[in-house]
């Protein structure tokens, strides 16, 4: 376990159609599956990856995304505490043990419960899988404590167009030894804002994600059925 910063190639408008080409085919691809294998069987697996978006805002500026802070059209929300005690109490019932990541498409430091949220996830949930990512413009040497204490996997999302790292997570970085008993995969990811790539990949974006979320509600929906 340790800290890794693993450098990325600044992709162009054309790798990003590209990328989102592959999403198209593995969201059709997951719609098929789902209808071969779980509405024709009587029962239906347990899960093995959760994701909890207790706010569903992010703070960075990216325009290759359609929930950036200057274009996301989604009303504020936040999830009630008891909602996601809740959550948590049931798969503590079921011994869940796979993946579990309080984020999805949002920043998670965002939410000022988030850290009290994950030392709660991790104790009741002690052989789950526990990952974080975030863009890394909140952190700070309190934060970085914690969470690598309670996660499994902490990703950061070092944006920037020079590949340089941030100010907060630089700050983190040379002024803060990690605990010596924390057992984390951090990851530093060098990651280039695609700026030439608004026109052409937001609309996609938004479509590709309305398409996902009615997929999951599906499944949502089929799960509960049992």
């Amino acid at each position: 376990m340790g800290i890794r910063i693993v450098p990325t190639s600044g992709a162009d408008l054309n790798q990003s159609n590209k990328l989102l080409d592959r999403l198209d085919k593995a969201g059709r691809d997951s719609v098929q599956y789902f209808a071969k294998n779980f509405l024709s069987s009587e029962t239906i697996p347990d899960f093995c990856t959760i994701e909890i978006e207790t706010q569903n805002r992010c703070n960075n500026d990216c325009p290759f995304c359609p929930v950036n802070r200057h274009n996301d059209t989604r009303k504020p929300a936040v999830m009630t505490e008891d909602l996601f005690y809740s959550i948590i109490n049931q798969l503590c019932a079921m011994d869940y043990h796979g993946s579990i990541s309080l984020f999805s498409n949002n920043e998670p430091l965002l939410d000022g419960r988030i850290l009290k949220f994950i030392e709660h996830a991790r104790k009741l949930l002690p052989n789950a899988k526990h990952t974080l990512y975030t863009n890394g413009t909140l952190l700070n040497a309190e934060k970085f404590s914690v969470l690598v204490r309670n996660l499994d996997l902490l990703i950061v999302d070092n944006y920037d167009d020079n590949f340089k790292l941030i100010p907060s997570v630089k700050k983190v970085l040379d002024s803060t030894p990690p605990p010596h008993d924390f057992k984390c995969d951090v990851q530093i990811s060098m990651r280039k804002k695609i700026r030439s790539s608004i026109p052409a990949q937001a609309p996609r974006l938004t479509d590709l994600m309305k398409k996902i979320n009615f997929d999951r509600n599906r499944r949502a929906f089929c799960r509960s059925r049992k």
